[in-house]
Protein backbone atom coordinates (compact mmCIF):
# COMPACT_ATOMS: atom_id res chain seq x y z
CA UNK A 1 0.00 0.00 0.00
CA UNK A 2 3.21 2.19 -0.24
CA UNK A 3 4.25 4.36 -3.11
CA UNK A 4 7.71 2.48 -4.75
CA UNK A 5 9.62 6.07 -4.67
CA UNK A 6 8.40 6.96 -1.20
CA UNK A 7 8.66 3.34 0.14
CA UNK A 8 12.36 3.23 -0.92
CA UNK A 9 13.27 6.69 -0.09
CA UNK A 10 11.78 6.49 2.78
CA UNK A 11 12.61 2.81 4.60
CA UNK A 12 15.70 3.76 5.37
CA UNK A 13 14.93 6.96 7.27
CA UNK A 14 12.17 5.06 9.27
CA UNK A 15 15.12 1.94 9.75
CA UNK A 16 17.64 4.25 10.98
CA UNK A 17 15.51 6.05 13.78
CA UNK A 18 14.11 3.01 14.93
CA UNK A 19 17.51 1.53 14.92
CA UNK A 20 18.90 4.52 17.06
CA UNK A 21 15.64 4.53 19.53
CA UNK A 22 15.72 1.01 19.98
CA UNK A 23 19.44 -0.22 20.26
CA UNK A 24 21.56 2.88 19.94
CA UNK A 25 22.67 1.70 16.76
CA UNK A 26 22.68 2.70 12.74
CA UNK A 27 21.42 0.05 10.13
CA UNK A 28 24.77 0.08 8.60
CA UNK A 29 26.79 -1.57 11.62
CA UNK A 30 28.28 -4.61 10.55
CA UNK A 31 25.71 -6.60 13.27
CA UNK A 32 22.78 -5.06 12.09
CA UNK A 33 20.62 -5.70 9.31
CA UNK A 34 17.63 -3.40 10.87
CA UNK A 35 17.09 -2.12 6.98
CA UNK A 36 16.75 -5.19 4.99
CA UNK A 37 14.46 -6.16 8.45
CA UNK A 38 12.58 -2.96 8.11
CA UNK A 39 11.72 -3.71 3.93
CA UNK A 40 10.28 -7.26 4.64
CA UNK A 41 8.23 -6.33 7.76
CA UNK A 42 6.43 -3.62 6.33
CA UNK A 43 5.84 -5.22 3.35
CA UNK A 44 4.27 -7.94 5.03
CA UNK A 45 2.44 -4.88 6.73
CA UNK A 46 1.41 -3.46 3.51
CA UNK A 47 0.16 -7.02 2.51
CA UNK A 48 -1.92 -7.88 5.06
CA UNK A 49 -3.53 -4.13 4.56
CA UNK A 50 -4.31 -5.15 1.16
CA UNK A 51 -6.12 -8.98 2.52
CA UNK A 52 -7.76 -6.49 4.96
CA UNK A 53 -9.26 -4.65 2.25
CA UNK A 54 -10.08 -7.45 0.25
CA UNK A 55 -11.82 -9.24 3.09
CA UNK A 56 -14.20 -6.19 3.46
CA UNK A 57 -14.84 -6.30 -0.31
CA UNK A 58 -16.03 -9.85 -0.41
CA UNK A 59 -18.25 -8.93 2.45
CA UNK A 60 -16.61 -11.78 4.52
CA UNK A 61 -17.33 -12.07 8.66
CA UNK A 62 -17.03 -8.82 10.40
CA UNK A 63 -16.73 -6.63 6.95
CA UNK A 64 -19.19 -3.71 8.01
CA UNK A 65 -17.41 -3.64 11.70
CA UNK A 66 -14.14 -3.39 9.53
CA UNK A 67 -15.37 -1.25 7.05
CA UNK A 68 -15.99 1.51 10.01
CA UNK A 69 -12.83 2.06 10.82
CA UNK A 70 -11.03 3.16 6.96
CA UNK A 71 -14.11 5.48 7.11
CA UNK A 72 -14.22 6.70 10.43
CA UNK A 73 -10.08 6.76 10.39
CA UNK A 74 -9.99 8.19 14.06
CA UNK A 75 -10.02 5.02 15.31
CA UNK A 76 -8.00 2.88 12.22
CA UNK A 77 -4.76 3.01 14.91
CA UNK A 78 -6.91 0.46 17.29
CA UNK A 79 -7.67 -1.78 14.61
CA UNK A 80 -3.98 -1.62 13.10
CA UNK A 81 -2.42 -2.02 16.48
CA UNK A 82 -4.53 -4.21 18.17
CA UNK A 83 -2.75 -7.22 20.27
CA UNK A 84 -5.38 -7.75 23.18
CA UNK A 85 -6.79 -11.21 22.38
CA UNK A 86 -10.48 -9.72 23.78
CA UNK A 87 -10.40 -6.42 22.20
CA UNK A 88 -13.30 -6.63 19.43
CA UNK A 89 -10.62 -4.78 17.11
CA UNK A 90 -8.38 -8.08 17.63
CA UNK A 91 -11.40 -10.57 17.07
CA UNK A 92 -12.60 -8.87 13.99
CA UNK A 93 -8.60 -9.26 12.42
CA UNK A 94 -9.15 -12.81 13.67
CA UNK A 95 -11.42 -13.55 10.94
CA UNK A 96 -8.68 -12.70 8.33
CA UNK A 97 -5.30 -13.77 9.69
CA UNK A 98 -3.78 -16.30 12.52
CA UNK A 99 -2.79 -15.06 15.93
CA UNK A 100 0.74 -14.93 14.83
CA UNK A 101 -0.20 -12.31 11.81
CA UNK A 102 -1.76 -9.70 14.82
CA UNK A 103 -1.16 -7.23 15.69
CA UNK A 104 -0.53 -6.04 11.94
CA UNK A 105 2.06 -2.98 13.51
CA UNK A 106 3.11 -3.52 16.61
CA UNK A 107 2.94 -1.07 20.00
CA UNK A 108 6.53 0.40 19.30
CA UNK A 109 6.02 0.92 15.32
CA UNK A 110 2.55 2.49 16.44
CA UNK A 111 5.04 5.49 17.80
CA UNK A 112 6.44 6.03 14.76
CA UNK A 113 3.59 6.21 12.56
CA UNK A 114 0.25 7.85 11.85
CA UNK A 115 -1.95 6.16 9.66
CA UNK A 116 -4.15 8.36 7.59
CA UNK A 117 -6.73 6.88 4.87
CA UNK A 118 -7.03 8.08 1.13
CA UNK A 119 -10.38 7.08 -0.80
CA UNK A 120 -9.13 8.08 -4.25
CA UNK A 121 -5.98 5.90 -5.18
CA UNK A 122 -5.33 2.36 -5.71
CA UNK A 123 -1.71 2.83 -4.17
CA UNK A 124 -1.14 4.63 -0.62
CA UNK A 125 2.08 6.20 0.53
CA UNK A 126 4.78 6.39 3.39
CA UNK A 127 5.61 10.51 3.83
CA UNK A 128 7.93 12.38 6.16
CA UNK A 129 6.52 15.20 8.33
CA UNK A 130 6.57 18.69 6.11
CA UNK A 131 9.42 20.92 8.01
CA UNK A 132 7.64 22.14 11.93
CA UNK A 133 5.04 19.64 11.15
CA UNK A 134 6.08 16.29 12.88
CA UNK A 135 2.72 14.77 13.54
CA UNK A 136 -0.55 16.65 14.98
CA UNK A 137 -1.09 17.69 18.15
CA UNK A 138 -2.47 14.75 20.26
CA UNK A 139 -0.93 12.50 17.47
CA UNK A 140 1.97 9.76 17.51
CA UNK A 141 3.98 9.52 14.74
CA UNK A 142 6.42 10.91 12.86
CA UNK A 143 5.70 9.18 9.29
CA UNK A 144 2.56 9.70 7.54
CA UNK A 145 0.95 6.14 6.38
CA UNK A 146 -1.44 6.45 3.82
CA UNK A 147 -3.68 3.65 3.45
CA UNK A 148 -5.44 3.48 -0.02
CA UNK A 149 -9.49 2.48 0.62
CA UNK A 150 -10.68 3.17 -2.45
CA UNK A 151 -14.55 2.67 -3.26
CA UNK A 152 -14.84 -1.34 -4.67
CA UNK A 153 -14.42 -1.44 -8.70
CA UNK A 154 -17.27 -4.01 -10.01
CA UNK A 155 -16.72 -7.43 -8.69
CA UNK A 156 -18.45 -9.63 -11.32
CA UNK A 157 -17.79 -12.71 -12.75
CA UNK A 158 -18.52 -11.35 -16.40
CA UNK A 159 -15.52 -11.04 -18.50
CA UNK A 160 -15.47 -6.98 -18.54
CA UNK A 161 -16.02 -6.69 -14.86
CA UNK A 162 -12.92 -5.14 -12.95
CA UNK A 163 -12.52 -7.89 -10.87
CA UNK A 164 -13.93 -11.73 -10.75
CA UNK A 165 -14.06 -13.01 -7.35
CA UNK A 166 -11.83 -15.65 -7.89
CA UNK A 167 -8.86 -12.84 -8.74
CA UNK A 168 -9.81 -11.78 -5.33
CA UNK A 169 -10.24 -15.13 -3.45
CA UNK A 170 -6.63 -16.05 -4.82
CA UNK A 171 -4.79 -12.91 -3.58
CA UNK A 172 -6.35 -13.73 -0.59
CA UNK A 173 -5.08 -17.29 0.19
CA UNK A 174 -1.38 -16.02 -0.48
CA UNK A 175 0.34 -16.08 2.34
CA UNK A 176 0.56 -12.71 3.99
CA UNK A 177 4.53 -13.27 4.96
CA UNK A 178 5.43 -14.82 1.64
CA UNK A 179 6.07 -13.18 -1.74
CA UNK A 180 4.64 -12.50 -3.82
CA UNK A 181 3.77 -8.54 -1.15
CA UNK A 182 2.62 -6.45 -4.15
CA UNK A 183 1.46 -6.91 -7.76
CA UNK A 184 -1.31 -8.78 -7.06
CA UNK A 185 -2.55 -10.44 -10.97
CA UNK A 186 -5.47 -7.34 -11.03
CA UNK A 187 -4.30 -3.65 -10.92
CA UNK A 188 -7.97 -2.76 -8.93
CA UNK A 189 -6.82 -4.78 -5.75
CA UNK A 190 -5.00 -2.35 -3.62
CA UNK A 191 -1.19 -3.59 -3.26
CA UNK A 192 1.30 -2.16 -1.25
CA UNK A 193 3.89 -1.24 -4.57
CA UNK A 194 2.91 -0.52 -7.82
Amino acid sequence: MVGARQFIANAGIVAEAIAKSKHGCDSNSPDSNVTGNFVKRILVQSKKLSHLIVHIWLNRPGASELDKYFKQSQNLSKLLLASDPNSVEYKLLRNIFQPQDIPIFNEEEGFYYSFKVTVNQFEGSLDDPLPGQAANPGEKGVFTMWIPYPPRPEISTDPIASLHPSELEEWLKSPVNHPPYFYAANPYIPTSTT
